[in-house]
């Protein structure tokens, strides 16, 4: 069973999620037809809403 720490993020995605992409940042597909290719970001949309 796990332990419950103080700096446990109970969601999905857990601390992971909390990376932020920018623009020029390289990444790499982790799933899908596109999986263990890398690219570079063009474009980040936000999925706040009202936010431009």
């Amino acid at each position: 069973m796990e332990e419950i720490h103080e700096d446990y993020i109970p969601c999905s995605g857990g601390g992971v999620m909390q990376v932020r992409i920018k623009k020029g940042d390289t990444v790499e597909a982790i799933s899908g037809r596109e999986k263990g290719k890398t690219g570079k970001v063009l474009k980040v949309v936000s999925s706040k809403k009202g936010s431009r």
